[in-house]
């Protein structure tokens, strides 16, 4: 709390004492990207990113984010129609208004599939600023993630469609993917007809 009192040359001194109170912060906001994790992935069903922003001093103003399909290289920035902006600072785009919350949540929607490419690995800088005023608080943070719109395939090839097996076997078969890589295959067994053979083992289907 600031307080101010004047006197003049002729002895009078002010009644009401002016008074201001402020907060002295010389810390920025702290960012976290919750989706896409860094370093990670981003498919064609998650059309946002997803994180949370926090400050304890003056409280959040804005966060912003850019996005570049270059490794932060000028000319690669999305300008909201294609990744040609000439730097982050000149394509940021804003969240949400956040009305001075000390910790809050963000979400920012990506460009569509048809500017995405698969295999891609793209920057996302996120800027965030706190309520100082004069000179606000700022931090910057940098996250990557590699974009895959494209869906695996696995192809069985043990045991050949429609054939028949009286002794173990493993199942075996090929797995692709022409975007980012296969992280897992899943196979299961249903029966069919649920028709019971009496062998001199047991029993099997």
């Amino acid at each position: 709390m600031v307080y101010s009192s004047a006197t003049d040359l002729g002895g009078n001194v002010q009644t009401a004492v002016s008074s201001a109170a402020f907060t002295y912060d010389i810390y920025s906001p702290t960012v976290a990207v919750i989706s896409p994790v860094n370093g990670g992935y981003m498919n064609a069903l998650q059309l946002t990113s997803s994180g949370t922003v926090a400050d304890d001093g003056a409280n959040i103003a804005s966060l912003m984010v850019a996005l570049s399909s270059g490794g932060a290289a000028a000319g690669s920035w999305w300008n909201g129609v294609s990744f040609t902006g000439p730097d982050a600072d000149s394509t940021y785009s804003s969240t949400s208004s956040y009305e001075g919350t000390a910790v809050s949540t963000w979400n920012w929607t990506r460009p569509g599939d048809t500017k995405m490419e698969t295999g891609k690995t793209y920057l996302m800088r996120v800027k965030a600023a706190d309520r100082a005023i004069l000179s606000a608080n700022v931090s910057v943070y940098d996250y990557t993630f590699t974009y895959d719109a494209v869906k695996p395939t696995a192809t069985i090839t043990v045991p050949l469609d429609g054939s028949y097996y009286n002794v173990p076997f493993t199942i075996g078969g090929t797995a692709n993917d022409y975007g980012v890589g296969v992280s897992t295959v899943w196979v299961s067994i249903q029966e069919l007809g649920a028709v019971l053979v009496v062998a001199a083992e047991g029993l099997v289907f």
